[in-house]
């Protein structure tokens, strides 16, 4: 017989002595969808990896920029694995009703970019896609980045959320498990999954207000490093 990835789940939900997740949302989601009792799932956090910054990679994520070809260019970045639930067409139509010639996109992570690709010339989108990169490397994308964007349609926790802000990059993204952890419009800046208005308009803010954008990087990177 054919079993779900639903089923699987349900059965080791009810079989388990323990359930441990990474989130309350998440914690949430199992108790109203296979029936669990709450009291059955312990909830820890992941923990984010600091990035040892030296003294050249500030200059080496500059070196990054001028070696892209994007000086004098607004960067907004996404980090994270290239699938639906990710939700990264959200902020290619949020690129498109923006309309700012000088914004790159820049999109890295595992997985198959030929429709998003397609789909950003389309758009008239300025958007390059990465594929993976090396840890050694991200930190300096981070670095380089104005503002990272989480669109994920489904997120138990974020880890890249946390990765951009321990450098000091503010964040814009959907709700996910560590924005339980942080503050709205504080700590980094909460949009509504699907909704590519809501991002470019809150995009665009933290693009035309750079004082702001430190703020909430830096807020964020005090939260993030507790």
């Amino acid at each position: 017989l054919k079993t779900s990835i639903s089923d699987l789940e349900k059965e080791g939900c009810e079989i388990a002595d323990k359930i441990i997740t990474v989130s309350k949302w998440m914690k949430n989601a199992i108790i109203e969808k296979y029936n669990i009792k709450p009291k059955k799932i312990e909830v820890i956090y992941n923990g984010i990896e600091k990035f040892d910054i030296g003294q050249n990679d500030e200059e080496k994520s500059k070196k990054l920029k001028q070696i892209l070809g994007l000086e004098g260019k607004d960067i907004v970045l996404y980090i994270g694995r290239m699938t639906i639930q990710k939700g990264i067409e959200y902020i290619l139509y949020a690129a498109k009703k923006m309309n700012r010639d000088n914004t790159t996109f820049i999109f890295a992570g595992n997985g198959n970019t030929d429709n998003l690709k397609s789909f950003a010339k389309s758009l008239g989108v300025d958007a390059k896609f990465f594929g993976f990169i090396p840890e050694d490397e991200k930190k300096l994308y981070y670095m380089m980045a104005d503002v990272f964007v989480s669109p994920s349609l489904y997120e138990p926790f974020g880890i890249t959320i946390g990765e951009a802000l321990s450098v000091g990059t503010p964040v814009l993204a959907t709700q996910s498990g560590i924005t339980e952890l942080l503050k709205d419009g504080k700590d980094f800046i909460l949009f509504e999954k699907k909704n590519s208005d809501d991002l470019a308009t809150k995009l665009s803010m933290l693009l035309n207000d750079k004082e702001l954008a430190h703020n909430i990087g830096e807020n964020g990177k005090k939260t993030v490093e507790k």
